[in-house]
C-alpha cells in the first residue's frame, strides 16, 4: 500500500498524522537541532524512511508541524470573539496558558529565539494572520476607549504576550521573584488578577474605559 492509500484509508489516524504529532512533542523538548528523526519515526510506529517519504528532511517534518500548530492556533482564536472592544479580549492573545497546544508552542518558541534568526521564521506567513488578529483587538479597544488610544498596540499587544508567557519561559526567575513556581495554580490566580488590574488601568484618563 502506498502513503497515499494508507493515509486515504486511515483518515485523522494516519502514519502521516502520527508523525506529526510526534514531532510536535520532540521539537517541543529539544528544538529542530536536537530533535532526531529515528526518534520521531519510533514513537510514531513507523518506518523512518515513511518519514522522508512524507517530509523529505527533518526541516520540511519541522515546516509541517508548525504550520499544523498554527492551523489549531487559528481554531481556538475563531472560537473567541474578536472586535468587540471589551478589554478582557486583551488578556486572551495566547489562549488558555496551561493548555497543552499553547505548552508546546511556549516551548517552541524558545528553541526557536535560540536556534533560528527573524530571517528565518518558520510559516511566517501563516502565523501573521494570528497575530494581526491581536493586534485588530488591541485596536478595537482602543477605538472603544477601553485603552488608551496613544498607546502603540502592537507593541502593547507584545507587552501583555509577554506577561503571559514570561513566567513560563523563565521559571527559575518567576520562583525567586513571586515566591511560588509558575505552575502553581496560587501563580495562576495570581497573574490572572494581576493582568485583569492592569488591562484596566490602560483606560484613558476620564474616558468612558477609565475607572
Amino acid at each position: 500500500m502506498t502513503p497515499e492509500a494508507d493515509t486515504a484509508q486511515a483518515g485523522g489516524d494516519s502514519r502521516r498524522d502520527r508523525l506529526l504529532e510526534h514531532a510536535i512533542v520532540e521539537f517541543a523538548e529539544k528544538g529542530l537541532a536536537g530533535a532526531r528523526v529515528d526518534e520521531i519515526a519510533r514513537r510514531a510506529g513507523v518506518n523512518k524512511q515513511l518519514l522522508y517519504y512524507y517530509f523529505e528532511s527533518k526541516r520540511g517534518l519541522y515546516e509541517a508541524a508548525v504550520e499544523l500548530m498554527v492551523g489549531r492556533t487559528q481554531t481556538m482564536a475563531s472560537a473567541r470573539e474578536h472586535g468587540t472592544g471589551r478589554p478582557e479580549e486583551l488578556l486572551d492573545i495566547m489562549g488558555s496558558i496551561h493548555d497543552p497546544h499553547i505548552t508546546r508552542w511556549r516551548r517552541l518558541l524558545v528553541w526557536e529565539a535560540l536556534e533560528r534568526t527573524t530571517d528565518d521564521i518558520a510559516r511566517q506567513d501563516r502565523r501573521l494572520e494570528v497575530w494581526d488578529q491581536r493586534i485588530a483587538d488591541v485596536r478595537a479597544a482602543q477605538e472603544s476607549g477601553a485603552v488608551d488610544p496613544t498607546l502603540d498596540p502592537e507593541l502593547l499587544c507584545l507587552a501583555l504576550v509577554v506577561l503571559q508567557l514570561a513566567p513560563y519561559l523563565i521559571p527559575q526567575v518567576t520562583t525567586m521573584i513571586a515566591g511560588v513556581a509558575p505552575e502553581d495554580p496560587e501563580f495562576e490566580t495570581r497573574q490572572t488578577e494581576f493582568l485583569e488590574q492592569l488591562v484596566a488601568h490602560l483606560a484613558p484618563a476620564g474616558g468612558p474605559g477609565a475607572r
